[in-house]
């Protein structure tokens, strides 16, 4: 199945535009919507695909943290400025290890693991979501930078995950994230 294929098999339009193309990609979601009781959005059926196919994701999360950040950085080149002293170029990656067991491993896939790990306890993760939140806004990191990171994530999950994403796997995947997303928000917005 081809990747615009894949990418139908969720619900709502998104136009993506890669920088470096004028190729147009349409991705189907609804990133925006979430429901007033964020929680009550994630069906026990969400929660058991998202647990699922992250076991997966998890089982390499270095070579999957890896595949997000690139590209993340393909897509939004300027986010390598939030970086700085990190990275010099998307290519670094690749090669950087302290990078990648650092901030890949040791922060960014080991949050999505505390997301998943968290699903049936929305205290603990409404605070480490929250936190994160205040953290990223400290470093200038806002909704927008979120949202785009949530469409490139998704677009790595449905990629990386081949056969496996079937059209529940990805509306169990945008309700979790825009649920765990919403939390972040109120971190960010905590701040301002």
């Amino acid at each position: 199945m081809s990747s615009l294929a894949n990418h139908n098999l969720i619900n709502r339009q998104l136009t993506r535009v890669k920088p470096e193309s004028t190729e147009t990609h349409q991705l189907q979601i609804n990133m925006n919507h979430v429901d007033n009781n964020v929680m009550g959005s994630l069906t026990a059926e969400h929660k058991e695909l998202v647990k699922q196919t992250w076991a997966i994701v998890d089982a390499d999360k270095s070579k999957h943290g890896k595949d997000f950040f690139v590209e993340l950085f393909v897509s939004f080149p300027d986010y390598l400025t939030f970086f700085k002293g990190k990275l010099t170029s998307k290519e670094d990656i690749l090669t950087n290890e302290k990078f990648a067991e650092e901030h890949i491993v040791g922060k960014v896939m080991t949050a999505i693991g505390k997301v998943v790990e968290n699903l049936d306890n929305e205290s603990a993760l409404e605070a480490a979501l929250v936190q994160l939140g205040k953290n990223h806004y400290k470093r200038n990191v806002l909704e927008p930078h979120f949202e785009n990171a949530k469409k490139v994530l998704l677009t790595v999950l449905e990629r990386n995950l081949g056969d496996l994403w079937t059209k529940e796997v990805g509306e169990a995947w945008v309700t979790t994230l825009n649920v765990a997303f919403s939390i972040i928000y109120k971190g960010l917005h905590a701040e301002t």
